[in-house]
């Protein structure tokens, strides 16, 4: 089975729900036998917070799960993510 490219989504919380920016992987796992048949897969969710400090990891899945089904898609995930990984590199955030 080829890889498939990733899929970025960006979304949005109201203030009242989040306090600082939050990012939540999704990773799927799929393990096959030697004739190609599906023998097990999985949905692994993880993730935490982008607060002034660093990096802070939410140890409870189930907020990351809630916060994920509550929040709404703002644009293009990819395009939005790119733009501003290079304002990033270009030192334009801090």
């Amino acid at each position: 089975m080829p890889l498939q490219d990733p899929t970025i989504d960006v979304r949005t919380l109201p203030d009242s729900e989040l306090d600082n920016l939050a990012v939540v992987v999704v990773s799927r796992l799929v393990i096959t036998g030697s004739n190609h048949h599906r023998l097990h897969e999985e949905l692994t969710v993880s993730g935490g917070y982008l607060k002034d400090e660093g990096f802070s990891r939410e140890p409870k899945v189930i907020y990351l799960a809630q916060g994920s089904y509550k929040a709404r898609q703002i644009g293009d995930g990819v395009k939005l993510v790119l733009t501003l990984g290079s304002a990033y590199v270009c030192g334009r955030f801090p």
